[in-house]
């Protein structure tokens, strides 16, 4: 490789660079919001007082998980946290590049509780919402 070569590979691998820090840092502003929230926990037992905290836990695990974020975080989302917003915020829509959130948390939800989200899917879905959907269909 010539000089001029390795130079032009830096440069390329510097505006990469750039580019993800630019993607990882509005990423983590519109986080922000769910991450600065204190414990959910008792908003999650208030609103499905028949479900355990061990299902609550397993549900959110499982989604913070579909969307690779921090499981640190798992109890962050309120059970009215819609779905998309959360998906924005996860992977803003001209941050370049779409990293499946949504199919995978779809995937999961058919491996771990043989559900389909097509049939429950719609703009506003809150987390809530697809929680009663599994819990109703468990019990």
């Amino acid at each position: 490789m010539t000089g001029l070569q390795l130079i032009a590979l830096a440069v390329v691998g510097l505006i990469g660079l750039a580019f993800g820090l630019r993607i990882a840092r509005r990423r983590r502003i519109a986080l922000a919001v769910y991450w600065a929230r204190a414990c959910t926990g008792r908003d999650w037992r208030r609103a499905f007082p028949g479900a355990t905290k061990s299902e609550i836990r397993c549900f959110l695990r499982m989604f913070v998980s579909a969307f690779a974020l921090p499981a640190a975080n798992t109890l962050k989302f309120l059970p009215t946290d819609r779905v998309l917003s959360i998906y924005h915020a996860s992977s803003p829509p001209d941050g370049g590049i779409d990293v499946l959130e949504l199919e995978t948390l779809a995937k999961r939800l058919s491996d771990e509780y043989q559900f389909d989200l097509r049939s429950l899917w719609r703009d506003d879905l809150a987390l809530g919402d697809l929680f009663a959907s599994l819990h109703r269909a468990a019990t």
